[in-house]
């Protein structure tokens, strides 16, 4: 399937990929210097995937986009590529002005609470702002490496009703 991509307000550069009819919507979120690994993820996904899968590459680890994100396209789950995590503690950030290349200026900080993957796993449990964003608002989250990014997903949709298409006849 051809991939859509553009970029928001907040320089954040999103792709997504439609996978087979049915299923839910997914998110990754990742940094952009990350684009090499997001690929081949991308280029890897398993043809039984239903749904959508969405990517949001920023510039830096900043909440409110990730957080806006979430509150414009709600999804079952999303993907924070990092380093493998199991969960971690609340984040109390100070209060900062980010400037996009847009022009935009927003405020970043406050209060995130602590976290836990959705899926029982290897890491540390360190903190993840962007992990304990999705937390605050509700969303079920993972953290891993971006070598581990497929074997995850196949997991989580094996989990998943409807998330793949049973090819069994």
């Amino acid at each position: 399937m051809p991939l859509t991509v553009w970029q928001d307000a907040y320089d954040g550069i999103w792709v997504c990929h439609e996978g087979l009819a049915g299923g839910y919507d997914w998110l990754m979120v990742g940094l952009t210097s990350q684009h090499v690994q997001v690929q081949q993820v991308l280029e890897g996904l398993p043809g039984a995937f239903k749904g959508r899968l969405q990517v949001l590459l920023l510039p830096e680890v900043t909440a409110l986009p990730l957080e806006r994100a979430l509150q414009e396209h709600p999804v079952r789950g999303v993907m924070v590529l990092g380093r493998d995590l199991q969960g971690g503690p609340a984040l109390d950030l100070p209060e900062r002005h980010v400037d996009t290349t847009s022009g935009l200026v927003y405020q970043e900080g406050g209060s995130y609470p602590a976290w836990n993957s959705v899926l029982s796993g290897q890491g540390d449990a360190l903190p993840d702002l962007w992990a304990s964003a999705c937390t605050k608002l509700g969303v079920p989250v993972v953290v891993c490496s971006p070598e581990r990014a497929l074997e995850t997903w196949q997991l989580w949709w094996e989990k998943t009703p409807l998330a793949l298409q049973n090819l069994e006849t």
